[in-house]
């Protein structure tokens, strides 16, 4: 399961190459001003910092998003130097990255430009920025993942989530899975599935321990070694298998909640 700062850096690097209108308009804050996250409408300003709080409301949620970053409701947080004050403000300030943080470019207390933190080297940092790529001919600003050198003077500091909010949950132990299995065998291996069988032309009730064998037997062969099916009748056989599969998951879901 990803962590928090994973779960950050893969959303902002799933935004690259978005590229915001000539006036400013942008996907990121017409979003963020539809939840009243600012003390008003952001939409047509500079918008790096409109999309680093983006990044963590998407992630985490809109309530989430304003307390791990410090911020209250309907504040001036679209504004850099606002942001990295609050951090520092609540002793989140770091001089060093770290995956997911949010970097501050000027210098402390005059911060103009900011980005979330996607991967760093004991040399470098990269991130994932909006508003940025003028010097590239993008007039209202483009979202570009970006690698700057640890030393660049540029770099005020890093902000730092309050990642306790957002824990990862645990990972599912072995009991868990036990206990799933137990589940799945004793209740949805024993309820019939009503399937249409092509091969008899009527609908067939099949237990979902049928459907599986037969998934695995269509795509990577029976157990004894004999090869997929590849006959002419293997387009008919996988439709039945699809929906075998479809009503079966349906009830893994139905018994899954008991857990």
């Amino acid at each position: 399961m990803a962590s928090p700062q994973e779960r950050v850096a893969a959303w902002c690097l799933n935004q690259v190459g978005y590229v915001a209108a000539s006036s400013k308009q942008n996907t990121y804050a017409v979003y963020m001003d539809s939840l009243g996250f600012y003390n008003g409408p952001k939409n047509g300003y500079d918008w790096c910092d409109v999309f680093a709080d983006c990044a963590y409301v998407k992630c985490f949620g809109k309530a989430n998003a304003l307390a791990m970053t410090y911020q209250v409701e309907g504040g001036g947080g679209a504004g850099c130097w606002i942001s990295a004050a609050w951090y520092r403000n609540n002793g989140a300030w770091s001089s060093k990255p770290g995956l997911g943080r949010q970097i501050f470019f000027g210098t402390v207390g005059d911060e103009y430009h900011t980005g979330i933190v996607v991967g760093y080297t004991s040399t470098t940092v990269t991130t994932v920025e909006g508003n940025t790529g003028y010097n590239y001919g993008y007039s209202g600003g483009a979202v570009m993942q970006q690698t700057y050198s640890l030393n660049d003077s540029r770099i005020a500091g890093y902000g730092v989530p309050n990642w306790a909010l957002v824990e990862t949950e645990d990972e599912m132990t072995e009991a868990d899975l036990k206990k799933i299995r137990a589940i799945v065998q004793e209740e949805v291996a024993k309820t019939p599935v009503k399937v249409w069988s092509y091969r008899n032309t009527k609908y067939e009730n099949v237990d979902a321990y049928r459907i599986l064998r037969d998934v695995r037997d269509a795509i990577v062969g029976k157990p004894e070694g004999k090869p997929a099916d590849t006959s002419a009748a293997k387009t008919n056989r996988i439709q039945t298998i699809i929906d075998g599969v479809n009503n079966a998951v349906s009830l893994i879901k139905q018994y899954i909640k008991q857990i």
